[in-house]
């Protein structure tokens, strides 16, 4: 093997693998792409994790139908931020870390100087309290 490629083992569809020698910034390209694609997943859960079986965003994800439907949704982001408002400053910036700017509890737990179970658990409360104003 040249001293210039390294072996790369590269995950594609249905989970499986291959093995690849590539040149080192290959590799590295590789490696971030990987990175990107799982921290994009990891927010397409964490949104539909956040919404699911909710009427606040749904909406979102089906066109606009009407004018009445885009009032209705325009209703009801404005009774999810007020709810959001009455949050603890700690919950509200939690949640805010972790579904908009993708951070992980574990980040965040480090940012903050607290445990990871303290994080999920009063970020899991957040969404318990924000689900039952809005019922």
């Amino acid at each position: 093997m040249n001293t210039d490629t390294v072996n790369f083992v590269y995950e594609i569809a249905k989970g499986k693998q291959i093995c690849l020698d590539v040149p080192i910034p290959v590799k590295e390209l590789l490696e971030q792409s990987c990175r990107q694609i799982r921290s994009q997943r990891r927010q397409d859960r964490r949104y539909h994790e956040l919404f699911r079986g909710e009427d606040v965003l749904t909406a979102t994800a089906h066109p606009i139908e009407s004018i009445a439907d885009l009032v209705i949704r325009k209703d009801e982001n404005e009774r999810l931020l007020t709810a959001v408002e009455e949050l603890p400053e700690r919950q509200k910036r939690w949640l805010r870390l972790y579904y908009y700017e993708g951070c992980t509890y574990s980040s965040i737990a480090k940012k903050e100087g607290v445990s990871v179970s303290t994080v999920t658990r009063s970020t899991k409360r957040a969404l318990v309290t924000l689900k039952e104003m809005l019922d």
